[in-house]
């Protein structure tokens, strides 16, 4: 191997994300045309998530294939406070709503005076969770959008732009998914916050969220992080200017890492705002030291959430997103999404003659889901836990198997053949 190949390897390997730090993505460009009814109502989990027992009552969207678009998601629907003709579908997911023309899905808010929206998209990522974790998404607010100049403070014109938190429970049918009074915390929800402290036209970050203690949640609407009173939390300065933000696509990226233990104020949070690192928090005591453990791991992640604007009649407004990624490392804007390679998995034992039956582990990368099947042209739905047997009282066996991961990667059907070899 020359020193110019091995040279390329090394740099190909530094630029390229490896396949494990992708725990979720979408572009929507594989997702079916779908839209939310605002005539459904008030649409809460389980009636929308995709695992609910006996089926969704309201299905959420699912690749053009036909297969779920992660293993366990739901969205959140409001009914609409407008007559008829004023009417838009919260949730719509179609060509030309994505940037530069591309698919994506667009979330319409109604402006009311008050709480407005849901969730368009909410994604368990599993029991064990990640004690690190990134949440990216690029989006296009309506340029028409206004915040309501009313009010100098929060509730009247605000948007908890990303939600990402902790569910204790095993997701059932009963499980609660509401952010107060549940059974997820810690939790971080950051705000857009516009004329906050009475200074129009800005827009301002607010970090808002809960901590675990001994009796569930303590609420952490934390006004002291804003930039005029804790500036070291804002590398680039602050406040931010709207008139930023308000036109065209922009890029932005979330961390919550969990603290070390219980009662140690080393955990982090930090915002990217078009690749720039706009908050930086490494004091974080998601579980204080009443709390009782730092895991599981942060394992809901919501794109958007209500979105508060003051009341203006019949009048509804967007928000656009587009290359939605859940990792465990840094994203960036320029992540290739749909370029990530599937799971690979490995057979404990090569096809072949053997003498006497056999045991077959299968093994892949951790967080994937790896399914097989035992007879010739046969589709893999069995999911693999345990060694599979092989030449059980038989001569003549196949084994075909495949890894999913979490963002639909799916390995290719690998297929091993074995016989029983004949004693002489």
């Amino acid at each position: 191997m020359n020193s110019l190949f091995i040279s390329i390897l090394l740099i190909l390997l530094a630029v390229c994300p490896a396949h494990a730090e992708i725990v979720i993505s979408t572009d929507f460009e594989d997702v079916e045309n779908w839209s939310t009814q605002r005539s459904w109502g008030s649409v809460l989990f389980p009636h929308s998530w995709n695992q609910k027992s006996g089926g969704a009552t309201y299905a959420p969207p699912k690749k053009t294939n036909g297969d779920w678009l992660f293993p366990s998601y739901w969205f959140r629907c409001s009914g609409s406070e407008w007559p008829a003709l004023y009417q838009k579908q919260m949730i719509n997911i179609a060509d030309s709503l994505g940037r530069n023309n591309s698919r994506g899905l667009e979330y319409n808010v109604e402006a009311t005076g008050y709480a407005t929206g849901g969730s368009p998209l909410t994604v368990y990522l599993g029991d064990t969770g990640y004690q690190d974790v990134y949440v990216s998404y690029w989006a296009e607010y309506d340029p028409s959008w206004n915040w309501p100049e009313t009010s100098p403070y929060v509730f009247t014109s605000m948007h908890k732009m990303v939600y990402i938190g902790r569910q204790h429970a095993t997701l059932t049918d009963s499980t609660s998914d509401a952010h107060f009074g549940g059974t997820i915390y810690p939790a971080w929800y950051p705000h857009w916050v516009p004329h906050l402290d009475g200074v129009n036209d800005y827009f301002y970050y607010l970090n808002r969220g809960v901590s675990e203690t001994t009796t569930g949640l303590t609420t952490y609407d934390n006004i002291p992080d804003l930039g005029s009173n804790h500036p070291d939390y804002y590398p680039e300065g602050t406040p931010i200017k709207w008139d930023t933000y308000k036109t065209g696509w922009h890029h932005y990226e979330f961390r919550a890492k969990m603290n070390s233990a219980p009662g140690v104020a080393d955990g982090i949070q930090q915002v990217w705002v078009d690749g720039v690192l706009r908050f930086d928090k490494q004091d974080r005591e998601w579980v204080s030291g009443e709390g009782t453990s730092v895991t599981p791991g942060f394992n809901v992640v919501q794109l958007s959430d209500n979105v508060f604007l003051g009341a203006q009649e019949n009048t509804t407004y967007y928000v656009r997103y587009d290359n939605f990624v859940v990792s465990t490392t840094r994203v960036g804007t320029e992540y290739p999404l749909g370029l990530q390679t599937p799971p690979t998995t490995t057979a404990s034992k090569p096809a072949g003659r053997y003498r006497v039956k056999q045991s077959v582990a299968l093994a892949s990368e951790p967080g994937v889901t790896t399914k097989y099947c035992l007879t010739p042209g046969c589709t893999p739905t069995a999911t693999y836990t345990e060694p599979v047997p092989v030449l059980k009282n038989i001569a003549y066996q196949v084994l075909r198997y495949s890894s999913v991961d979490a963002s639909n990667n799916t390995e290719p059907v690998k297929e091993l053949v074995f016989r029983k070899q004949k004693r002489r």
